[in-house]
C-alpha cells in the first residue's frame, strides 16, 4: 500500500475528483505534490508538502485556499474519505493481483520447461 500512496504521479489516475498530480522538489529539497482537484463545477489547485518513512508511512498536508472547497470537503468529509480509501484500495488490489498473476504464470511457464 505505501508503494500506491507514495506513488503521487499516478493520483489522477484513480483517485476521485484528481484531474492532475505532479511531483516535485520544493526550494528547501523538501518533496511536493502538485494536484489539482475539482468539485464539479469548480476546480482547485494546491501543493502539498510530503513527507515519507520509506516502506511504512506517506504524510500529505494539504490546505484549500478556496473557503467552499474547504466548506465542501468539510460537508462530505465522511463520504470523500470512504471514495478516497476506497480508490487506494483498489488500486493496490489492481496492481498486486496482476503482479501475482504475472508472478504465479512466470512461474508456470519456468516450471513447465523444467
Amino acid at each position: 500500500m505505501y508503494n500506491v500512496v507514495a506513488n503521487v504521479e499516478e493520483y489522477k489516475y484513480f483517485v476521485p475528483w484528481c484531474k492532475k498530480s505532479r511531483m516535485t522538489k520544493g526550494p528547501n529539497g523538501d518533496i511536493r505534490a502538485e494536484l489539482e482537484i475539482g468539485f464539479p463545477p469548480f476546480t482547485e489547485r494546491y501543493t502539498s508538502k510530503l513527507t515519507f518513512v520509506p516502506n511504512h508511512q506517506v504524510r500529505v498536508s494539504f490546505e484549500f485556499k478556496s473557503l467552499l472547497h474547504s466548506q465542501l470537503a468539510c460537508v462530505f468529509f465522511d463520504e470523500v474519505v470512504k471514495q478516497m480509501v476506497s480508490a487506494f484500495e483498489s488500486q493496490a488490489a489492481t496492481l498486486y493481483r496482476n503482479k501475482r498473476v504475472a508472478s504465479l504464470r512466470s512461474r508456470a511457464a519456468l516450471s513447465n520447461h523444467l
